[in-house]
């Protein structure tokens, strides 16, 4: 047997602690600059102003994003924190990795947030006039040029917009005024200035094609969105207080009845006879008998009885007269079952409805004699 030297001994000792030195180099180093086996390949997070980089270290280590809190953190104190923002990241990702993406992604948040912007409010049952009108008062475009830039209906690609009219747009006597009214999903929408205004307008629509999507089961025909555009006009909205909640539940209500009102019509043969249908396009108003109406107009007066729109004359508008809200496009794609034909507001814009016109004369007495 041979018997081994001190000094080999020596050697092996020091063998073994640079293996083990080097091992632990190697686990060390994986922790500091790789990724967990099992990382998602993406993941979503949002800083607000409770967020530090000891909760994101802890929520990263939750769900899997990253291998060790402690180490994060350590990596973390080189980089200022980032922006309030919703942030994305491509995984998987060393410690490292994910930090410059956050502090790329927050640079971004901070350069977005210096570009000036400005606010455009589409209130429900607004017309493309009414917002044309608006947005005209920023001074980024002319009232002809966005005008005709809404009359064509190739400037206009979103998935939630209907298949053209073959008419020409713009001529109510003969055909719909515009080909996007009735598809802009009425909210505040902030603009930004560095954008041209054609890219504000498609903002606008791509946000309502969005909105759409989330709110709606399914897409509308183009009927119910002409049916919810009159809907929004004729439930009163805005003449109550919306916000409250019972309120709002009486206004739906409301609504899905004002829906059955139109079928049962539809049903029995019957025209809408839908007030704002007859002056819609046009710079008249037409007199009602329980609302007095300055310089209103009759309706055998020619500009209201030419009116392609005029369902006392057509069965149904030719396209929609606004742009309805979410509730009032749910009312035309699943209306309420009644047996009304009639409806009518009152003075404080609640609707009332009839199932034959003597009732419906009757109620009309009433709200003129304020009943």
């Amino acid at each position: 047997m041979v018997k081994m030297k001190k000094t080999d001994w020596y050697k092996i000792y020091s063998l073994l602690i640079i293996i083990c030195v080097g091992l632990l180099g190697l686990y060390v180093n994986s922790l500091f600059n790789s990724s967990p086996w099992f990382s998602p390949k993406e993941f979503s997070f949002t800083i607000n102003k409770d967020t530090s980089f000891k909760s994101l270290a802890n929520d990263f280590k939750e769900k899997n994003v990253i291998q060790n809190e402690w180490i994060f953190l350590r990596q973390a104190s080189s980089y200022d924190f980032p922006a309030l923002g919703k942030y994305n990241l491509d995984l998987p990702a060393n410690g490292v990795g994910i930090l410059d993406q956050i502090k790329k992604q927050s640079d971004n948040i901070v350069e977005e947030a210096k570009i000036p912007t400005f606010k455009l409010l589409i209130k429900e049952g607004a017309t493309v006039d009414d917002i044309i009108n608006s947005y005209v008062k920023s001074g980024r475009v002319g009232q002809s040029e966005l005008e005709n830039y809404f009359l064509n209906n190739s400037n206009f690609t979103q998935s939630h917009l209907p298949a053209p009219l073959t008419c020409a747009y713009g001529d109510v006597n003969r055909c719909a005024k515009y080909y996007v009214e009735g598809y802009i999903y009425p909210a505040t929408y902030d603009l930004s200035k560095k954008d041209t205004w054609q890219q504000n307008i498609t903002q606008i629509l791509n946000q309502s094609q969005a909105k759409w999507s989330l709110s709606l089961s399914g897409k509308p025909t183009y009927e119910q969105v002409i049916l919810a555009s009159v809907i929004e006009r004729e439930s009163g909205y805005g003449t109550r207080n919306s916000n409250n909640a019972q309120i709002k539940q009486v206004l739906d209500e409301e609504r899905r009845l004002i829906a059955s009102v139109f079928n049962n019509r539809n049903q029995e043969g019957m025209k809408w006879q839908s007030n704002p249908t007859t002056h819609y396009g046009t710079e008249f108003k037409l007199c009602e008998t329980t609302i007095n109406i300055p310089n209103c107009k009759k309706l055998d007066d020619i500009e209201i009885k030419n009116n392609i729109y005029n369902t006392y004359i057509n069965s149904k508008p030719i396209g929609p007269i606004s742009n309805p809200s979410i509730e009032s496009l749910k009312a035309a794609m699943n209306p309420n079952s009644s047996d009304f034909l009639f409806f009518i507001a009152d003075k404080e814009g609640s609707t009332r409805f009839a199932k034959s016109y003597d009732q419906f004369l009757s109620i009309e007495q009433d709200i003129i004699n304020g009943r």
